[in-house]
């Protein structure tokens, strides 16, 4: 390939590195990128998953895409610091494994304290570029991946110890903002605990639409009596995968009436019947774009086992007060309850369901989000003056 000569550097990486011409070849498949030059140079600079109109599972496909191609094994939220098929490329042309990337500076600018989001999605997380564009650019903006298979920790009280650190050096004296979206917001729970204790100042921490139930006072004789069933030394037993299962279907009941809940139940049931069969239908566009059938199956079996692990966790977990401002963002959980939490913990039904509440419909949760902080800002100009 003969390389655009008002770039040498881009041309190098072009003609001399194999690594960026099969990944050329594998991003243009599902986004249908047509250079205008032979050579691929132009697409240099398009975006690896579009601005708009691209998601986490069409970018996770990308990633599994490009891992099959060379032969790497690369981070899901690799992405969000290599956007651009240019810089991917040189990504890859200086490592043989990204490491992952526990902080991702989405929006770095700005003279307000910084927003800390464990964004609780193991495609990537690339919705939160979206939030932070919402927010607007005077709110710097930072993502932290949730754990995944390789690198889980037994408890989300643990999960928070090995970030904490992590939030300290990157904000050394500013008080704290943070959130979590699904199992994010649990984490964020624990850190904040964590952080209160080291005496930093928490503003506010939002939960989005996390699993609710444990922090029911009832869950306190429950939890109990499902760690019994499950035994110890048995993380794999059939005791355990019960108590599990009885977590889940008990935390379900809470999204639903008993007649929606029981085809739910049924639905659910034949969907499971159906992957086992590998009859795969899957309702995402971006994933019905990717060519292999393989990686379909690798996107779903990625999925179900992170849906298991972190179903663990959320059966193991039982919850303290946390005297800090909280706000509940509920877009699936309409029964939520958080008198666990403490006195400060208020509910907000926002709409789009559990995956729309942050993409879709993101504009609602965030118009409230931000009056949040900006009234944070102000008691925090007036002690100030004070």
């Amino acid at each position: 390939m003969s390389g655009n000569k008002g770039d040498k550097r881009t041309s190098l990486i072009w003609s001399k590195n194999w690594k960026a011409p099969a990944f050329y070849r594998v991003e243009r498949e599902p986004l249908g990128v047509t250079p205008t030059h032979a050579d691929g140079i132009a697409a240099m600079d398009l975006f690896v998953v579009p601005t708009s109109g691209g998601d986490s599972l069409m970018a996770l496909g990308i990633v599994l895409q490009i891992e099959e191609r060379t032969g790497l094994s690369l981070p899901e939220s690799m992405l969000l610091d290599y956007p651009t098929v240019h810089r991917l490329a040189r990504g890859l042309a200086e490592t043989e494994r990204l490491p992952a990337a526990p902080l991702v500076r989405v929006q770095p600018h700005g003279k307000r304290p910084p927003i800390f989001f464990f964004d609780g999605d193991h495609s990537g997380g690339y919705y939160t570029r979206g939030l932070s564009r919402l927010l607007g650019d005077d709110q710097p903006f930072f993502s932290i991946p949730p754990h995944d298979a390789r690198t889980a920790l037994p408890s989300f009280e643990a999960m928070a110890d090995d970030r904490l650190a992590l939030l300290l050096g990157a904000n050394p004296d500013r008080p704290f903002r943070l959130a979590g979206y699904c199992n994010g917001g649990m984490v964020a729970i624990e850190v904040a605990r964590r952080l209160v204790a080291a005496g930093r100042q928490v503003e506010l921490v939002a939960m989005i639409d996390t699993p609710p139930l444990n922090f029911r006072p009832s869950m306190r004789l429950v939890l109990p009596m499902l760690a019994a069933l499950a035994g110890r030394g048995c993380g794999d037993s059939h005791r355990a995968a019960a108590a599990d299962m009885i977590w889940r279907q008990m935390s379900n009941l809470q999204l639903y009436s008993r007649a929606t809940y029981a085809l739910a139940l049924a639905g659910g049931v034949w969907r499971r019947i159906r992957m086992r069969s590998l009859s795969l239908s899957l309702p995402n566009a971006a994933l019905a774009a990717i060519p292999e059938s393989r990686l379909r199956d690798q996107v779903l079996a990625r999925d179900l086992l992170h849906a298991q692990l972190y179903n663990r966790l959320f059966r193991r977990y039982v919850p303290g007060r946390l005297d800090v401002p909280v706000v509940y963002y509920s877009a699936s959980y309409r029964r939520a309850a958080l008198r666990a939490l403490g006195l400060e913990a208020e509910v907000v039904p926002v709409p789009g369901g559990h995956w729309g509440c942050i993409t879709t419909h993101a504009q609602t949760l965030v118009d409230d989000w931000r009056r949040r902080l900006e009234a944070c800002d102000r008691a925090r100009g007036g002690r100030a003056a004070g």
